[in-house]
């Protein structure tokens, strides 16, 4: 299971193995946990491990950050099957670049953290169709990702604090492969819109306990060009 500050974002699609329905932007990360086994009964939807991103947050001071990567074509080699079919290598990047900010909404009370994140994924595939040798081709997939993440955090009194934490990504796909044995005609464009909402109040319940109670939902809009791209999976 995939989850977001305790909080589940797991793509339930084909029996809850499609990873997270949102991925989580890179400079919003403070921690993260990785749970294989005994993991506690906060935990679930999962026999085989936890995965959870815990997010950064606001303070009395106003912080920020900026990244970028960029790799292309030319940085690396020809993939090995292109290769053996002697066929050339696809115009492939990928670009990763976003920044973030955080501080004070009112000091020593309320803060907030945003973060977005762009990501340009041109990822070369190469095409074997064994019954149609004049389709084989070295091919590529693109992915145009906007990663939005903004938290709130309100500490009401020395006892109490909520928070709220927002998640979207688009990830609109122009050219979509899904397999190495399909025709072009088989695949068509996608638009997928994901976002997760968490929720959470925390209080100090005498000197030896402490309560969390934290809700959050978690959706996709998704749109295939092609009506039958999914038929008969």
């Amino acid at each position: 299971n995939y989850t977001r500050d305790g909080s589940t974002t797991k793509d339930t699609s084909k029996g809850g193995n499609g990873g997270a329905q949102a991925r989580v932007p890179v400079e919003a990360v403070q921690e993260f946990h990785l749970l294989t086994s005994q993991f506690d009964a906060e935990y679930g939807l999962a026999s085989g491990g936890i995965v959870n991103s815990v997010s950064k947050q606001g303070t009395n001071q106003y912080h920020g950050s900026a990244f970028a990567f960029f790799q292309d074509q030319r940085m690396s080699a020809l993939d090995y099957f292109a290769k053996k079919e002697g066929l050339e290598e696809p115009p492939t990047k990928q670009q990763q670049f976003g920044g973030t900010l955080g501080g004070p909404i009112v000091r020593d009370r309320a803060h907030y953290f945003a973060s977005i994140e762009r990501v340009i994924l041109d990822g070369g595939v190469t095409i074997k169709v064994p019954s149609r040798p004049d389709l084989t081709r070295s091919d590529f997939e693109i992915s145009r990702v906007w990663n939005t993440f903004v938290r709130a955090d309100h500490q009401v009194n020395a006892n109490n604090t909520y928070g709220m934490r927002w998640l979207r990504e688009t990830s609109p796909q122009p050219i979509q492969i899904n397999a190495t044995n399909h025709t072009p005609t088989r695949y068509e464009a996608e638009t997928d819109v994901d976002w997760t909402v968490v929720g959470n109040l925390s209080s100090v319940i005498g000197s030896t306990r402490v309560n969390t109670f934290r809700v959050s939902a978690v959706k996709e809009d998704v749109f295939f060009g092609n009506p039958r791209f999914n038929a008969g999976e």
